[in-house]
């Protein structure tokens, strides 16, 4: 029984590879060739849905990363090398998404992050009298 269910989720997870790489290949011919193959509003659902969980994912692993970086920053060198690195996150970002409305998103969501994350750093040094 368990052979069985183990070998439908290797199928299972098989076809939708191949479903995956189907749709990619589909959605580059449609790029190249600049004449729809798939309906342009399926292209657009699956560029939207990939594009959201792409940023979903990096948003988390940013957000994760900023509330373990920004309290352990103590000087303006540090928030100068946090910005720069969300710079370079961001011109990547804008590689990836073609979507206005995710990047403007992303940029809304960074900036809030950052914002926060340089008043608890204010704040911190405030409390232990840096400033």
């Amino acid at each position: 029984m368990r052979m069985v269910l183990l070998l439908l989720l290797v199928l299972l997870m098989v076809l939708l590879m191949l479903l995956l790489l189907m749709i990619v290949i589909v959605m580059l011919a449609d790029a190249m060739t600049r004449t729809p193959m798939l309906s342009t509003s399926v292209v657009f659902l699956l560029d939207n849905v990939i594009h959201r969980m792409v940023l979903r994912l990096l948003l988390d692993r940013l957000q994760r990363l900023l509330v373990d970086d920004v309290m352990l920053l103590r000087n303006d060198v540090m928030l100068d090398q946090l910005r720069l690195m969300m710079q370079m996150v961001m011109l990547r970002l804008r590689l990836m998404l073609r979507n206005d409305l995710l990047l403007m998103e992303l940029l809304v969501r960074m900036s809030e992050m950052m914002v926060r994350g340089i008043n608890n750093v204010n704040a911190d040094r405030r409390w232990s009298g840096l400033d």
